[in-house]
């Protein structure tokens, strides 16, 4: 049986600002198991390991003020209709 996956890849390539806040510098990128650079688009490759982490679900974070304005300036986010978001955009 094959199935399909989406798969991302975030690697560290320097520390920028972090280093004001966390006081470590260590510019060296992250060790990954499988380098998803080497793909190019549409290729498929095999998976050998899976990993599944359990979580529990977060509700949003309530609105305060200031994101209740934000939210009521970005409407059309929230409308699944194509026609009717443009037309609010």
């Amino acid at each position: 049986m094959s199935r399909i996956y989406r798969a991302t890849q975030s690697t560290l390539l320097t520390q920028g600002w972090e280093v004001l806040f966390k006081g470590e510098h260590q510019d060296k990128p992250n060790a990954q198991q499988g380098d998803l650079t080497t793909l190019s688009k549409d290729e498929t490759g095999s998976c050998d390991t899976v990993d599944v982490i359990e979580k529990d679900t977060k509700p949003p974070k309530l609105f305060d003020d200031a994101s209740l304005l934000k939210a009521m300036t970005e409407a059309a986010k929230f409308v699944k209709d194509a026609a009717l978001r443009k037309q609010l955009e």
